[in-house]
């Protein structure tokens, strides 16, 4: 559906697909509102289960969810336990129950200093945080910022791991800017990016080019309408859900994100892995570990259209740069985030996990 449950399943079938661990997905909601429903793989040998087979996820209010998750947390414990799990790995901290008997691990999926601006993480996570055997991180930044903060070291970090296959994928000649992602202005601005667009309309700088809005969500309306008041139906494109991500990569010449705050968002991987120039908000501490400036792409100072539209025109207006980003975003994440790579770190955890669980039985 979005981000999270995509590196969910990634994570899960990264997993599940090269070592010999059992994997269950426990997921709450099984019905989701089709607008926002995207298809992922989930390989043959990942059990799932839901909480919930009747409830429609995204119908009602977020105060709803808040609090059915609540009320049903005993059964979520339950549901939990009957699978008498070696290692749990929560992507919410409201959903933690304590068990002794199995090794538990957050994976924080938004960057530290958000994950404790809202009242109830912030409130979940202190009571609980010394609990976890381990907190994982998207950034080794955001590690340390959680470590500093409670005074505590088992924090950690691993980076998404992304399922596809490492390669250039664009030709450069699309002439085509593309978001890939939740239609949400609340966090991605997707009305910065508009703005950004008309700024290089207004300057005749984007003759020939055109932007390519992949995704649902519940701004769509209003995205459309500000389109409409901007002039810029024959530049900007809503073009819903993709329905192959290679070919939509293919037809993508630079990757933009425009978000208040992210965590290590998976369309930048995406794009990268893809050999794709990437610009974005420097809103988290992941984004840099994906770009590295005037290297694979641009960092842009948060909110700065200005900027932002000076150094998309910049790629825009020479090929041979963006052959050479593209190049380097795909050996970038070659280095940092192919799939040995992140693998190797979730079994070397494992293996301290259970190395400590071993020990402490024998202590006892």
């Amino acid at each position: 559906m979005g981000g999270t449950e995509k590196a969910t399943i990634d994570q899960a079938n990264l997993i599940a697909q090269n070592t010999d661990h059992d994997v269950h997905i426990v997921s709450l909601y099984k019905k989701v509102n089709k607008s926002q429903q995207v298809s992922h793989f989930i390989a043959d040998n990942i059990k799932i289960h839901f909480l919930h087979e009747k409830i429609e996820l995204l119908k009602y209010s977020d105060s709803f969810y808040n609090l059915i998750d609540l009320l049903f947390k005993p059964a979520l414990t339950r549901l939990i336990n009957s699978l008498s799990p070696d290692i749990c790995i929560y992507t919410s901290v409201k959903l933690f129950s304590h068990e002794p008997a199995r090794k538990s691990i957050l994976m924080a999926h938004f960057r530290f200093s958000h994950f404790i601006s809202g009242k109830i993480t912030k409130y979940y996570l202190k009571k609980n945080h010394d609990k976890f055997d381990k907190v994982i991180f998207l950034s080794e930044e955001d590690m340390h910022d959680y470590n500093k903060y409670y005074h505590i070291d088992n924090g950690s970090y691993i980076h998404n791991y992304c399922h596809i296959e490492p390669k250039m994928r664009s030709d450069f000649s699309n002439k085509t800017i593309s978001y890939i992602g939740r239609i949400d202005n609340s966090q991605k601005q997707l009305n910065h990016a508009l703005l950004i667009i008309k700024k290089l309309v207004e300057r005749g700088e984007f003759s020939g080019w055109r932007l390519n809005l992949y995704g649902r969500g519940a701004d769509e309306e209003v995205l459309l309408t500000e389109i409409n008041a901007l002039d810029l139906n024959a530049h900007v494109f809503l073009k819903g859900a993709y329905s192959n991500l290679d070919s939509t990569l293919a037809k993508t010449d630079i990757l933009i994100l425009t978000s208040k705050f992210e965590g290590l968002p998976l369309s930048l991987i995406e794009a990268g892995l893809s050999g794709i120039p990437l610009i974005s908000y420097d809103c988290s501490p992941g984004i840099s570990a994906i770009i590295k400036d005037s290297y694979n792409g641009y960092l842009i100072e948060q909110d700065n259209l200005n900027d932002f539209a000076q150094r998309l025109a910049s790629l825009m207006n020479n090929n041979e740069r963006l052959k050479e980003f593209g190049t380097n975003s795909l050996t970038h994440m070659l280095e940092h985030f192919s799939q040995s790579v992140i693998l190797n770190k979730w079994l070397c955890l494992f293996d301290d996990l259970y190395k400590n669980h071993k020990n402490e039985r024998i202590s006892k």
